[in-house]
């Protein structure tokens, strides 16, 4: 299904947030929550099957149903369950979760049976196993719903707080992105302390040289939280002494935009960065600066450098002690 999911058009549907929730829940003291049973309840159309069609041992074979595969399933899913739940009081779903409930058991009663009517209207199966009926409270997305509100569930915080402390570099990195629309430092400031809500603050930020990291107040928020601040230097390199190449100027059409001779840095200032260069000393902008970047051995130097390590050492050969004699000389007559 992945060539057929670059051709399928996505659909943008709107999914109760866990605001809608605790609005829609507010002030109900009976609960029933109703699972049903797999996604595959979606029958897809004659001219969509030939989409999902794949190679097995038999031969080929296409979906009949709606599959996870699908990059629009789950979307379509939600959309199709809410517009079968549409006109129930009391009643809505998160993909293949039904909630319902009221402020009284005849409330609930009379919603869960107008559910399960409309259910079997459908054709619409349900996980018996799964599937919970007048309950007091509702665990749902990490919460516990009642007659007296709403509540952290207690097994959720328990497993936040017996989570195992990282053992390897890998698993202290944060996998987050955020998308800036502003780099001044009042706009990065607040997305990390988002970041550090989440994952705790960090002994250690490094970041680059850029204007929001170089600010005051990026400096004053790192000694409010006692996280230590280091900055790269320019182009990514690790450390003072890295290779790099110099922009040159271009006399004809044979010169290089950067000179083959490597350079080596000996420190940065902001985006300036001194290099030693031919015997010079040159501080430049970083966009005139282009990093050396070390190959690894390739299989052949590493066969070389073997042979070379294994083989004997030869002695030098000797010249002879003979005297040579001098060539003949021939007269033409």
């Amino acid at each position: 299904m992945r060539k057929a999911n670059l051709a399928l058009k996505r659909e943008r549907h709107v999914t109760p947030t866990i605001d809608d929730i605790v609005s829609e829940l507010n002030g109900s003291t009976v609960f029933s929550k109703v699972d049903l049973y797999k996604i595959h309840q979606l029958e897809l159309s004659e001219e969509s099957r030939n989409m999902t069609v794949f190679a097995s041992h038999v031969g080929l074979r296409r979906y009949k149903r709606i599959n996870f595969g699908i990059s629009v399933a789950p979307e379509i899913f939600q959309n199709e369950i809410r517009q079968v739940l549409q006109g129930l009081k009391k009643t809505f779903n998160i993909s293949d979760d039904i909630i319902v409930h009221g402020k009284t058991q005849q409330e609930h009663d009379t919603n869960l049976e107008a559910l399960l009517q409309r259910l079997q209207e459908k054709g619409l199966t349900l996980n018996r196993r799964k599937c919970k009926f007048g309950q007091a409270k509702l665990k749902f997305y990490g919460y516990i719903f009642s007659d007296s509100g709403i509540s952290q569930d207690p097994g959720k915080v328990e497993a936040i707080q017996n989570i195992n402390r990282p053992k390897i570099q890998a698993e202290i990195r944060y996998p987050v992105v955020e998308k800036l629309n502003s780099v001044a430092a009042q706009a990065v400031i607040p997305l990390l302390e988002r970041i550090f809500g989440l994952f705790s603050i960090p002994n250690v930020v490094k970041t680059d040289n850029g204007s929001p990291f170089n600010s005051h107040t990026f400096s004053e928020f790192a000694a409010q939280l006692g996280f230590k601040h280091r900055k790269i230097t320019p182009l990514h390199p690790k450390a003072n002494g890295d290779k790099v190449l110099v922009k040159q100027q271009v006399r004809n059409k044979l010169d290089t935009p950067f000179s083959p001779v490597p350079g080596s840095v000996v420190s940065r200032k902001g985006s300036m960065v001194t290099v030693r260069h031919k015997d010079r000393i040159l501080t430049r902008d970083a966009s005139h600066l282009k990093p050396v970047l070390a190959l690894p051995p390739s299989y052949d130097d590493i066969v070389r450098q073997e042979i070379a390590a294994h083989q004997p050492v030869q002695q030098p050969l000797k010249r002879s002690s003979r005297e040579r004699k001098p060539p003949r000389k021939y007269d033409n007559d």
